[in-house]
């Protein structure tokens, strides 16, 4: 590739890996454990907010965190407790809701009923859960069973934890024995062994106009950003201001989100000298689709049993079929066959890396030049350093961060992010917000035979010399000032209505909840209900008594006049191609 050069003022620290053999690690399996402090204010239902309890709207909170991550991350394990609760299975006051374990039907369906049954007035939160304040949980003994829920020592029945998240609510700023310094100094060592076992407090804190919630103690207690790391970036800093029961359900679904690791890998800076950092690749957006797991089942005389499918390989000239030892597979390279022994397909890599995995600098160049539109053949990666495989790795990307971004450049690198993937070349360019992410975004380079085939684009002469071209100018500046998005866009903010309804079916299903139909389509699709809200904000323009809000109205109908005149005068506007007038490029029909 030509104009690659090597950028100077990188210097070789001596990292070294911090495990001799290096193994990609990719952390998904989550652990959240819901704890809940019983109060009377948490109990007694407020009129103020929609007549219902603080304990009811997080436990609603709760169903719909399950309900998200049943489709996006459904082996996460979620647990809920209770404590101060007189119960008889209570345990030292602690009541069990459901245990820690992942997600499935029976938890779901029990959080469920139990929300059904206090809705419907034929269960009282306070008779449910029987709040005893002589069940006097102490915070230590709270610390210590949540250690023995999720912590590393417990043994947890197939893939252990590597998140571990433990959700705080409470109303109560003031806990017992909050003041004895004996005990004070015992719940910090407590902290400190959860800290180096890997679990981590989202705390919710819940005021009210009447009872405000000081969260001094807890943040002396628990060190909310006093770790050397949480300086870093706001990203990893804990939010634990205290927040007013409506924002429990918004807090409470932002908290389930976490970084998935799509892959790590080792970055060779410089091969001779064995300098290497370590990469963890994160997804930026991620397409989730309905129906990929599922199991086969046949009914015979009343009874369901489990069925298996199995694949045969049959002779295209005989029919027979071809045991599973004769197989072979080949690669083909235009009219050429490569049959290649699996024990050295296998072993590929070590060919040209020591790594399984790998990404070797190639060089840097002008950002200009190698960030080009058509560059979106695959999902944009995002980049963060992987200490935990290469000591020093953090300070060195930081290092690169600040040289190539006053520089102005990117960096080229070859290699393969998983050992099954095929080596390509790469584009590593840094972030354009280093404040909130401080990493980079990495993309595959196209070979020629990959480059979309993009439609020519239309030749305008001379439109800024056109009257008609002025005028749509104008008014479209009008009726964009009128229709300014607030807060842009967020591809978080916009659900798959695909995938809504789906999970949707499922869960009226198993829930036995009744099929009330499709229901408005607007309700599932964000994007279109927010096309609707613009489109009746214009309708409304219309009926409107004040002449400034008119003139919206008055705009558009302006607008779609002067567009069907472009689109059917082409030299008026000096257009060199035109297609006809389609569905897709209709004016803005307001009267549908």
């Amino acid at each position: 590739m030509p104009e690659i050069r090597k950028l100077p003022g990188l210097v070789n620290n001596s990292h070294r890996p911090v495990q001799d053999d290096y193994q990609i690690e990719i952390s998904t399996h989550r652990s959240i454990l819901i704890c809940i402090e019983l109060t009377p204010d948490m109990i007694d239902s407020s009129e103020g907010f929609r007549g219902k309890s603080q304990l009811v709207e997080i436990l609603e909170s709760v169903k719909e965190m399950m309900s998200e991550l049943i489709m996006v991350n459904p082996g996460t394990s979620i647990g809920c407790y209770l404590y101060y609760s007189g119960l008889d299975t209570a345990v030292n006051g602690i009541y069990e809701l459901f245990p820690l374990c992942d997600l499935n039907i029976r938890t779901m369906k029990k959080l469920n009923d139990t929300l059904v049954s206090v809705q419907h007035d034929t269960t009282n939160p306070a008779a449910l859960f029987q709040y005893d304040p002589e069940q006097q949980v102490n915070l230590e003994d709270l610390l210590g069973f949540i250690q023995g829920k999720c912590g590393s020592s417990n043994k947890v029945p197939g893939k252990p934890y590597e998140i571990r998240s433990v959700f705080l609510f409470t109303n109560r700023d003031m806990p017992a024995n909050s003041t004895d310094v004996d005990v004070i100094q015992r719940l910090k060592k407590a902290v400190d062994d959860m800290t180096e076992d890997f679990i981590n407090f989202l705390p919710f804190f819940i005021k009210t106009s009447k009872k405000p919630f000081d969260p001094t103690f807890y943040n002396d207690i628990l060190r909310f950003n006093t770790r050397s790391w949480s300086h870093k970036s706001r990203f990893w800093s804990v939010d634990y201001q205290p927040i007013f029961p409506s924002a429990l359900k918004l807090r409470v679904l932002r908290r389930k989100e976490i970084k998935r690791t799509l892959f790590t890998c080792p970055l060779i800076l410089n091969d001779d000298k064995d300098f290497v950092v370590g990469l963890r690749g994160y997804n930026i957006l991620s397409h989730e689709k309905p129906g990929s797991r599922y199991k086969l089942v046949y009914e015979k005389e009343d009874v369901r049993y489990e069925a298996f499918s199995h694949r045969e390989y049959k002779n295209p000239k005989t029919l027979e079929t071809v045991p599973k030892e004769d197989i072979r597979k080949l690669f083909t390279v235009g009219n050429l066959e490569f049959d290649i022994p699996g024990e050295k397909r296998a072993n590929l890599g070590t060919d040209v890396s020591k790594y399984s995995s790998f990404l070797k600098l190639i060089g840097f160049r002008d950002s200009q030049k190698c960030i080009k539109y058509y560059n979106n053949i695959d999902k944009t990666i995002f980049i963060s350093s992987n200490d935990e495989s290469f000591g020093g790795s953090s300070e060195t990307l930081a290092s690169l961060f600040r040289t190539l971004t006053k520089k102005d450049q990117c960096m080229v690198a070859w290699g393969c992010l998983k050992s099954n993937s095929n080596p390509t070349l790469y584009i590593m360019a840094p972030a354009i917000d280093p404040g909130l992410y401080g990493g980079f975004y990495l993309w595959k380079i196209p070979f020629l035979d990959e480059i979309r085939k993009f439609p020519s684009l239309p030749t305008y002469k001379n439109p800024d010399f056109t009257r008609d071209y002025e005028n749509i100018y104008v008014v479209t500046q009008n009726i964009v000032s009128y229709l300014t998005l607030k807060d842009g866009y967020d591809p978080s903010d916009y659900r798959s209505p695909d995938l809504q309804k789906y999970f949707k079916c499922l869960s009226d299903y198993i829930l036995q909840i009744p099929y009330t139909g499709d229901g408005n389509v607007l309700e599932n699709d964000d994007t279109l209900r927010k096309v609707a809200n613009v489109r009746e904000s214009i309708l409304a323009s219309g009926l409107s008594e004040d002449p400034q809000l008119q003139s919206l109205h008055k705009c558009v109908n302006y607008w779609n006049s002067v567009y069907s005149k472009v689109s059917g005068e082409d030299d008026d506007l000096g257009v060199g191609e035109v297609r006809k007038q389609t569905k897709r490029g209709s004016p803005l029909n307001l009267n549908r």
